[in-house]
């Protein structure tokens, strides 16, 4: 699912649930009830159970820790609601959060993984905070909450003032990766971070509307969690992968080039 566009009102959307006719099964394309008042954007998840699914959403009610839980299940064809609260807080962070970070204070949904298991876990994912664990098919579910690697290089740039912190999906992506053991002790989270060291140009763009920037130097660090507790020290940097470190072919750096992907060369060096 994917966000609504601002224009469209809730009450003029419709969701549906597309089964794909793995396993024998029949191909099916299924509208659900719409869930005035609110709508499925980034805060829904999907979790399958067989013949079966259900679709969980987390909306915010306004209060800190406390959190609005819509079902709808397929076998009812209805949306079902409950409060839950956050039982089990993510630890406090290692650092302190400069004031221009302040968006690392509170949990807004980036994305949602579903999980899976007997409880029917499923995942709100705060790409720069952490994620919201929650058993949605208990029958008194309650939320415990899991970090992320912080983006240290934002928290601390500007003289330890840190940088405001706009979308996260411009350089963060997570996935939960199930390795297929019954017991489930080698599944993990996948997080991916792009370092972005760039320079803000004048203007913006003209079909975003966000600032234009001008990239000098990248790097990509990927981290996993096989614990996924309350604790920072479950998550271990796999690898840092440097722009400087990587070499290609003359067209293709002719386009980064192009579009402002790399730099220009000063004179007497290269591109690369």
């Amino acid at each position: 699912m994917g966000c609504r566009p601002d224009y469209i009102s809730p009450d003029d959307s419709d969701y549906f649930v597309y089964r794909a006719g793995c396993d024998g099964t029949k191909r099916a394309l299924e509208r659900l009830s719409r869930p005035h008042p609110f709508s499925l954007d980034d805060d829904v998840g999907l979790l399958s159970r067989g013949d079966h699914y259900t679709v969980a959403a987390l909306i915010s009610s306004g209060t800190l820790d406390v959190f609005d839980l819509h079902l709808f299940h397929s076998e009812s064809k209805a949306w079902i609601y409950r409060k839950v609260s956050v039982g089990e807080p993510q630890r406090s962070f290692p650092l302190v959060i400069p004031e221009n970070c302040g968006r690392l204070l509170y949990h807004d949904t980036s994305t949602a993984i579903a999980i899976g298991g007997e409880g029917g876990t499923m995942s709100w994912v705060d790409l720069w905070r952490g994620i919201l664990f929650c058993d949605a098919l208990c029958d008194m579910p309650t939320l415990r909450g899991v970090p992320l690697p912080l983006p240290l290089e934002l928290v601390s740039c500007n003289n330890g003032l840190g940088t405001e912190l706009g979308c996260p999906k411009i350089i963060r992506s997570i996935a939960f990766i199930k390795r297929g053991t019954n017991d489930g002790a080698d599944d993990c989270l996948k997080l991916v971070h792009l370092e972005a060291n760039a320079t803000c140009l004048p203007g913006t763009d003209d079909e975003t509307g966000y600032p234009l920037f001008l990239m000098n130097s990248w790097a990509i660090v990927t981290w996993s969690n096989t614990k996924m507790t309350s604790s920072w020290k479950d998550w271990h940097m796999d690898c840092r992968v440097q722009a400087s470190d990587i070499t290609m072919d003359s067209q293709i750096k002719s386009k980064l080039l192009q579009f402002g992907l790399l730099p220009e060369p000063r004179d007497g060096a290269t591109a690369g």
